[in-house]
């Protein structure tokens, strides 16, 4: 109704398709209001192609500012409220405006843990992806990952 000429695809949370959790949008509505939906696990191509992100509360909307998409929140997540989003909920406690280079230094230095893909230890930002870069260069952890997916493969093939 807010956009009557726009294509809508829906993509459910992940971990609503892996059973993780009950989704706020049955499935059978999804497909009666949506022109599409899709269960790929990838969400930046449709954040390429689209427009404007509508969201309740998922990832995606912060994908998509990175992006710099428009982004709707129907509901709370932690990037909503600053200024950067349209908010369909009040946030009457978040009264300060963010820039998204703030909301990003917050959101990664100051209210996320991270673990160092070689030390296995807490690690500062900048710290992890200097490991991740690393990591990306490393042939043994591509031939790692590729043993391990073959291994979880034969197990799901095998029941296990």
């Amino acid at each position: 109704a807010r956009n009557p000429d726009a294509v809508l695809v829906f993509k459910p949370h992940p971990d609503v398709v892996a059973g993780l959790r009950h989704g706020a949008i049955p499935a059978h509505e999804a497909a009666e209001l949506a022109d599409h939906v899709t269960m790929s696990p990838n969400i930046v191509p449709l954040i390429g192609a689209a427009d404007r992100i509508e969201t309740i509360s998922s990832l995606a909307g912060f994908e998509a500012l990175l992006r710099d998409k428009a982004v709707t929140c129907h509901g709370v997540p932690f990037y909503a409220g600053w200024g950067l989003t349209e908010d369909l909920v009040a946030m009457p406690r978040r009264t300060r405006r963010r820039t998204l280079d703030e909301l990003v230094a917050i959101a990664f230095t100051r209210y996320t843990r991270h673990v160092h893909p070689y030390w296995r230890r807490e690690c500062t930002c900048l710290e992890l992806i200097h490991g991740l870069v690393r990591q990306r260069s490393d042939a043994r952890h591509h031939a790692r990952n590729a043993l391990l997916g073959r291994a979880a493969w034969a197990c799901e093939r095998l029941g296990l």
